[in-house]
């Protein structure tokens, strides 16, 4: 597999995928956040697409969270140092945890808007009941600096890079920037990783890119021995990486703490789910809300049509039993059906079910209106509703 990322960066709400997380006890219900949550499907639920049995959720997650448990604890660490000894809480856990079972929103319409403004995005996010804004980095904003616009104008909201390029910033700057994000924010920010494209890191950036997966492995070791003399500098950078295929999947079940599927199918999320054992599964889902066929098909194709040239996502859709005639650009209906969901909120919501009985621990819709650069507000708070009846 060439990439695991889309060119702006990828993907980047089984506690249940809510619009945040709820215990089994609130299933149906308001979280305390005020997020809508969305019904886990267990043994007698929706049946996984292409597969013969259903997956119990639940019991996923309980063996889930006890091996977590069992590596990441709750209790604080004490870090020593030139600052003294501080008492530091493990965001391992805790940033993974918040967004565990949530539906988040995967965006670029905030880089439509002045950087003085973009947070205002994030806000209408928020205020729709998602956990997560998912940004990416490609030809718009460096992904750390935007993060903190987009958290200082939240409370609650957790931010995710789907993806941070490994080629934008070395390693140990990325661990930093991660460390200082969560001290700073309450553990509301999450790092998801990707080695992008070979036309956006060799045309644009300058770099090799032979051999992403080794490349990454490198990166998440580095990752871990990233030195910070400061109060937050013990802190283990929690991440996620994008990956597509089996390679990258394994590292990301052994090197960083799960993976961020893009441009994927509810068969794909089961298959990842099954290579990658308990690790973090966040997926993402393209969705056009309401709106005719032909207005559907024509977000579709604008969507699609850069992906449809990228190798790394044809090498996927192949595996998924997809073939040369589906890739003409912006893609055949049949692919367009596959990637992209139409219909009504309870479509959308009925997406989200598939992925969490797939295997899903977080899923992050896309919505596509009328044009890439405006930010579907009305969408988000319809669907948002939607997700907060259930």
């Amino acid at each position: 597999m060439a990439s695991d990322s889309h060119p702006w960066g990828h993907c980047h709400h089984h506690k249940k995928p809510t619009a945040a997380a709820v215990s089994p006890a609130d299933e149906g219900a308001i979280s305390p956040a005020g997020q809508p949550t969305v019904q886990a499907n267990t043994a007698s639920g929706p049946r996984c697409a292409g597969r013969s049995a259903t997956v119990d959720v639940a019991a996923r997650k309980r063996t889930r969270q006890r091996t977590m448990r069992a590596t990441v604890p709750f209790w604080p660490q004490t870090v020593g140092g030139a600052v003294g000894s501080v008492a530091i809480v493990s965001s391992s856990l805790r940033t993974l945890e918040r967004i565990r079972g949530t539906v988040g929103i995967w965006t670029t319409t905030h880089e439509s808007l002045p950087a003085a403004r973009s947070g205002e995005v994030a806000r209408a996010i928020e205020a729709a009941g998602f956990s997560t804004m998912w940004i990416a980095e490609a030809w718009g904003r460096e992904a750390f600096t935007s993060a903190q616009l987009l958290l200082n104008a939240t409370r609650t909201l957790t931010v995710a890079t789907g993806i941070a390029n490994i080629f934008a910033r070395d390693a140990v700057a990325c661990a930093n920037a991660t460390r200082t994000l969560n001290a700073a924010y309450d553990d509301r920010f999450l790092l998801g990783l990707g080695v992008s494209h070979e036309p956006l890191v060799e045309r644009m950036r300058g770099h090799d890119y032979s051999s992403p997966v080794a490349r990454m492995a490198d990166y998440l070791d580095k990752l871990d021995a990233a030195p910070s003399f400061t109060p937050e500098g013990s802190a283990r950078p929690t991440r996620l990486i994008a990956a597509l295929g089996p390679k990258m999947m394994q590292l990301g079940a052994t090197k960083a703490d799960g993976i961020l599927p893009y441009l994927t199918t509810p068969q794909h999320t089961a298959e990842a789910r099954a290579a990658i054992g308990d690790a973090f599964l966040a997926v993402e889902q393209a969705v056009v809300l309401g709106g005719t066929r032909e207005q559907y098909l024509e977000r579709a194709h604008a969507y699609l049509e850069i992906y449809t040239g990228l190798d790394n996502y044809k090498n996927n859709w192949r595996r998924l039993g997809f073939s040369d005639e589906d890739f003409v650009r912006g893609g055949s209906e049949r692919l367009k059906e596959a990637m992209v969901i139409h219909g009504d909120e309870s479509a959308i919501v009925d997406a989200v079910d598939r992925h969490v009985a797939a295997g899903a621990d977080h899923v992050c819709l896309q919505f596509l209106g009328a044009d890439l650069t405006t930010p579907p507000y009305d969408d988000w708070q319809r669907v948002g509703k939607a997700l907060a009846a259930r």
